[in-house]
């Protein structure tokens, strides 16, 4: 029994004599070299992010739908109040939800309004960059 007691205090000595050197073997210094080429990225990231404009959704298009187009405007609105939602006309009538900054967005609500509108064929549109 004496020797089991001897044998707990040795092993709470040890222990006790190995925490600080593990405390101290935590200290150090890190030096990060960052290369000149990293720079240089950043501004054409940032250089290509202004010319770029934004990812929409084109949920309607037809040549002679605008009671249609109006429809699917409106439910857009009713739908996502918080979106962008435009009717346009060129050449055919397009009702566009939203302006996502990232493809990602864009394809997430995509997968959102597959859910919700089945037979809806949605397209990812990225408009032209934004003319200055």
């Amino acid at each position: 029994m004496r020797n089991l007691n001897l044998q707990k205090k040795i092993y709470i000595l040890a222990i006790c004599l190995f925490i600080p050197v593990i405390n101290f073997a935590q200290q150090g210094q890190v030096k990060i070299e960052k290369s000149s080429d990293i720079d240089q990225l950043v501004e054409i990231y940032k250089n290509i992010e202004e010319e770029q404009s934004y990812f929409t959704i084109q949920l309607f298009a037809s040549i002679g739908g605008l009671q249609k187009a109006y429809q699917v405007r409106d439910k857009a609105r009713i739908d996502y109040p918080n979106h962008y939602v435009a009717l346009h006309h060129e050449d055919q009538y397009k009702v566009f939800l939203g302006k996502f900054k990232t493809r990602l967005e864009a394809d997430r609500m995509k997968q959102e309004l597959k859910k919700i509108y089945p037979n809806n064929k949605s397209m990812l549109i990225r408009p032209l960059p934004k003319k200055h």
